[in-house]
């Protein structure tokens, strides 16, 4: 019976560390977006409020991600990351400023 009532105290502490600052577990999370040569893999994703993109660079070339309206820019050599946390609703567009047609979208919803 201890066990239990120590469980439901870490798992409280828990949720009322995530809930910091409009976290809730739900959209505490980290989605991943691969940079392949010519292309972002998926183009299009659809994240929670407060999601965490990483993208990651397991192409063969440099490639960059650029946000359309100057939120975010950062160069990627083979096998690096980069890491944005989306705190506010809405569309953000981006592309690879090194190879033309590479473009990519993250969508944050409530």
């Amino acid at each position: 019976m201890r066990a239990r009532a120590i469980t439901r105290t870490v798992l409280a502490g828990a949720l009322a560390l995530a809930s910091l600052g409009g976290m809730t577990p739900a959209t505490a999370a980290t989605r991943r977006v691969l940079v392949v040569d010519n292309f972002f893999q998926p183009a299009a994703r659809r994240v929670p409020r407060g999601t965490t993109v990483r993208w990651v660079n397991q192409g063969q070339n440099r490639h960059t991600t650029t946000s359309v309206k100057g939120l975010w820019d950062a160069t990627l050599d083979p096998d690096e990351a980069f890491a944005r946390r989306f705190r506010r609703v809405g569309r953000f567009r981006y592309y690879c400023e090194i190879h033309d047609g590479m473009v990519g979208r993250i969508r944050v919803v409530a």
